[in-house]
């Protein structure tokens, strides 16, 4: 997180203040029309797929900077709880604004379910870079690919805690089967596909 502060500090800050304008946006427009929860969730994957820049520099900064990480002595349980934290901290001014926010009609219970469906979306963003170092572009294309699924997951009124069930187990997953055998590619050509000999 300090290294986001450091290194890309307009990145982090333009990043947070988009996301917060959406929170605050959705909840100044819940009360004006017969809207239900799905609008909240729908803005939840939104703000989640933006966040795949912020998480690809942190994936690079730990392969760049901080190779010996993965040599510590910890466990992948401990690492968990760690990233665990991380991306918590990382989502705590969304949800800060969605509480102070929050229309009246909706309960606190579904801040957690909200919360919770960020961070799985972090867990499955990450995950998904430890199985396979990709280009921005890709990434991008994924994002896209990743909320138009959630869209029509969520607009077909599947419950939250599900979404967040499926995202949090595919994350943790990847986590667990990738971790150890991730590489960053710094050169891109190398993430192209050879032709068969």
């Amino acid at each position: 997180m300090l290294y986001l502060f450091n290194k890309a500090p307009v990145l982090l800050f333009l990043t947070k203040v988009f996301t917060c304008i959406v929170v605050v946006g959705v909840c100044k427009i819940y009360p004006t029309d017969s809207y239900d929860e799905r609008l909240f969730s729908l803005a939840g994957a939104a703000i989640g797929m933006v966040q795949v820049v912020l998480l690809l520099h942190l994936y690079e900064f730990e392969h760049v900077q901080l190779p010996m990480l993965r040599n510590l002595p910890f466990t992948l349980a401990q690492r968990f709880y760690k990233y665990s934290g991380l991306f918590a901290l990382l989502m705590l001014p969304e949800t800060l604004f969605l509480f102070r926010y929050l229309p009246k009609v909706i309960g606190f219970l579904y801040i957690v379910e909200w919360f919770g469906l960020l961070i799985s979306l972090l867990w499955l963003i990450f995950g998904r870079f430890l199985q396979k170092h990709h280009t921005m572009e890709h990434l991008l294309k994924l994002g896209i690919y990743t909320f138009i699924a959630l869209y029509f997951v969520i607009m077909f009124r599947v419950p939250i805690w599900g979404i967040v069930a499926l995202c949090l187990g595919s994350g943790i997953f990847l986590f667990h089967r990738h971790y150890y055998r991730s590489e960053y590619l710094i050169d891109s050509k190398a993430l192209e596909p050879r032709p068969e000999d």
